[in-house]
């Protein structure tokens, strides 16, 4: 999703380039790669690498928070080090689970935006507890470094530039601004849809018979999400086949099924990495695509994006964010969170396919070329048209 986002961003006239601490590897014979790709120096190469072996060091409850750290610093004297090489207008932060604060104090001059993917506290920082009372009462290395980071980005302000974070869907966004207004949080999506193309017999590549309509259960397995409930909904759902698929769903299933017994109607299982090419047969042979989360939950969705990408109908769980995009888009029905009968109900009701007016709305909405104008409108760049004074700006690379 990064690599389209970085092509998106080239297609409205910016100069992109990826840094990277693992490589980057683009699967696919129509796979872009329009962005120059630019991986850690020896020197921030050994710090990360420091970091992660402070991990394993005891105690690993003060250890731990420091590796922390030192990977951050790392990734952001990187960046810090190429922005100032670059020229560039703008930086983009993406990794998963990194700490702001730190971002914040030593990205340097320029725009910066810190992606969060999820809510304070996901993540624990130096001396302090959880970000959930920033600042953190009782915990004086955190305490300093919150008023640091507010300090800095002042300063930062003053001279033109600044540190946001971006937060990947509103109710998220709204939380990281009760606690840090200072970095004025904006709601900035990462995952965007395409135009995908139908795929001749994509079940009979897969080897899955025809005579059932085939739903998707696709993605990784956590604590986010309620998959036990799909797998009962469908134990005894006539006329459909449950298709489980994608990091470590297979295994959690297995072990479901282990602790309770054999189901009615066995789910096909795809077991193990799910490549591209299998992702997109299971998309093209799919009917339907099935998200389960926990309420409260503010994760985007890959899944959902990529129902978008093929046209497919959604039925997804209530009380979480997905459900709002889905309601938004009259991309299916809703159902009740940790309800079987609710779930199957949904299925039943779900349209056999969606009207080609709601399947273009939606990827308008989702399109990697909107997602890439809203970075620009984050960072402060409004002109977007590729003959501006801003574009020729931009071209000294973001």
């Amino acid at each position: 999703m990064f690599a389209e986002l970085a092509n998106a961003l080239a297609a409205i006239g910016c100069s992109v380039t990826a840094l990277t601490a693992h490589g980057w590897v683009l699967s696919g014979d129509e796979a872009e790669c329009n962005f120059e790709l630019k991986k850690f120096g020896r020197v921030a190469g050994t710090v990360r690498r420091l970091g992660w072996w402070l991990v394993r060091v005891p105690p690993r409850r003060y250890t731990g928070r420091i590796a922390a750290v030192v990977r951050d610093l790392a990734m952001i004297g990187e960046a810090r080090r190429l922005r100032r090489r670059l020229g560039a207008d703008g930086v983009v932060v993406t990794s998963f689970a990194f700490d702001p604060f730190v971002a914040t104090v030593f990205a340097g001059a320029g725009r910066w935006l810190l992606y969060q993917f999820a809510e304070p506290g996901h993540r624990r920082t130096t001396g302090a507890g959880t970000l959930r009372s920033w600042p953190p009462r009782g915990a004086a290395p955190g305490r300093v470094l919150h008023a640091l980071a507010r300090r800095v980005e002042a300063r930062r302000r003053l001279g033109g530039g600044m540190a946001r974070i971006a937060a990947n869907n509103e109710p998220l966004r709204r939380i990281w601004l009760e606690k840090v207004p200072f970095l004025d949080p904006v709601t900035v999506p990462c995952i965007a849809s395409r135009e995908a193309e139908p795929i001749p017999e994509a079940r009979a590549q897969l080897r899955i018979e025809g005579g059932v309509r085939l739903a998707l259960l696709f993605g990784t397995a956590h604590s986010r999400k309620n998959h036990e409930v799909v797998w009962r909904a469908f134990g005894n759902l006539p006329g459909w086949r449950l298709v489980i698929a994608g990091g470590g769903s297979v295994e959690a299933y297995l072990a479901w099924r282990e602790r309770t017994g054999a189901i009615n109607e066995e789910p096909i299982l795809f077991q193990g990495f799910a490549s591209q090419e299998t992702r997109h047969l299971l998309h093209a042979a799919a009917d339907l695509v099935v998200l389960s989360f926990t309420p409260g939950s503010n994760l985007d969705s890959g899944t959902l994006v990529d129902a978008i990408s093929w046209g497919l109908p959604v039925v997804c769980s209530d009380q979480c964010f997905a459900a709002e995009v889905v309601a938004d888009l009259d991309l299916g029905p809703i159902f009740v969170s940790g309800d079987a009968a609710s779930l199957a109900d949904a299925v039943r009701s779900a349209p056999a396919q969606l009207p080609q007016a709601v399947i273009d709305r939606a990827r308008e909405e989702m399109s990697a070329r909107r997602m890439a104008r809203l970075h620009l409108d984050a960072l402060g760049i409004k002109s977007l048209d590729r003959s501006s004074e801003n574009v020729q700006q931009l071209n000294r690379g973001v």
